[in-house]
């Protein structure tokens, strides 16, 4: 327990003490009046209120403060994607994978930071099939950090997924603008397919977590003039921790997408160098 906490829980003990006191005092020397014991009470009830606000905005700005600290993380991450898109101008692949690996080993720091819980983070890249199905899609992992994953089971994971069966994936891909999710083991019908199911709740690898889309305006021949900007989604940035309510949607979320955003150019000049490479025979 915390030491705000424990400071908290005592302060509410001792305002209890004093609802006590107060209603004693005012039954003794008034009287036994009821309206000066409500009285007693209903100052007590207010002191009780303002405890509870005053801990709720303790524990905001703590958060706040946390992910101030992150800062500085933030931009080495930014550093190493523009170091990405900088080495797809020259086609060097090995640069991307490098500095991409990089900035999620930097990101998941990041969160750690802010969050004060172990985070992990990959890159998934989607590959659609010509029918443009979202359902018959998968992704590959682009990379992962560099920490050790949670669970043991998870180490020799298969870096490729199906769309359909995994909720996140499909949930952005049929409209949502991000998955977020501080409990997985209490999210009815939720798939992952690296997870062996049936799970038990405390063997989940991880039970929060929030899913981008890496999404991008489309090329030029795709778009038509006077109408909106057309956007295609081309990957997800995934961040996770086994400690549920580990994010704080109002905070965590815009971080992440901001990531999103800035891997949408060094991504898609890889797909493009990817498909311009000759089929293997």
């Amino acid at each position: 327990m915390s030491l705000t906490a424990r400071g908290t829980i005592g302060t509410v003990a001792d305002v209890g003490s004093i609802v006590a006191i107060l209603g004693n005092l005012a039954f003794v020397f008034v009287g036994g009046n009821p309206p000066a014991t409500l009285l007693a009470i209903a100052l007590a009830g207010l002191a009780y209120l303002f405890i509870g606000l005053n801990f709720r905005l303790q524990h905001r700005l703590a958060a706040e403060s946390r992910r101030a600290r992150s800062g500085p993380v933030l931009v080495r991450v930014q550093a190493n994607l523009t170091a990405a898109d900088v080495f797809m101008e020259d086609e060097d692949v090995t640069g991307l994978a490098k500095s991409f690996q990089r900035a999620a080993s930097e990101l998941a720091h990041a969160f750690g930071i802010a969050t004060g819980r172990a985070c992990r983070v990959s890159v998934q890249d989607l590959v659609l099939p010509r029918s443009g199905d979202a359902a018959e899609g998968h992704v590959t992992t682009l990379c992962r950090d560099v920490e050790p994953l949670a669970n043991s089971r998870e180490d020799n994971l298969p870096d490729v997924a199906e769309i359909k069966g995994n909720t996140d994936f499909l949930r952005i891909l049929n409209g949502a603008p991000h998955f977020f999710c501080n409990d997985l083991s209490a999210l009815g019908g939720y798939k992952n397919s690296h997870f062996e199911w049936p799970l038990e709740k405390e063997d989940y690898p991880y039970r929060s977590t929030i899913v981008w889309p890496i999404v991008g305006p489309m090329s030029e021949r795709h778009q038509t003039p006077g109408a909106p900007v057309k956007t295609s989604i081309i990957g997800f940035l995934c961040v996770d921790s086994a400690t549920p309510g580990t994010f704080d949607a109002a905070l965590d979320v815009s971080t992440g997408a901001a990531v999103a955003n800035a891997m949408y150019s060094p991504l898609r000049r890889f797909r493009t160098w990817r498909e311009q490479q000759p089929s293997p025979s």
